[in-house]
């Protein structure tokens, strides 16, 4: 989803593919929140073959899992 003002201010916590995307998110808009990056940075598996896409889902179930842990 993309994300606006709006609901930026209204989470909670925002998680992120990349360290990249989190720059970003805190010089437009502010580092007010606990931005999270999954895992050490997740590629956009796009144009790629299934493998990619389900290590890409492999990833993205195992930074969730991590973020529980950490009570995030």
């Amino acid at each position: 989803k993309r994300i606006n003002p709006e609901l930026y201010d209204s989470s909670d916590i925002i998680v992120v593919m990349s360290e990249q995307h989190k720059q970003l998110l805190e010089y437009v808009m502010g580092n007010k929140k606990k931005i999270y990056v999954l895992g050490n940075g997740i590629g956009d598996p796009y144009g790629m073959d299934q493998s990619e896409y389900d290590n890409c889902l492999n990833r993205i179930e195992e930074g969730i899992k991590q973020l529980a842990k950490e009570g995030v």
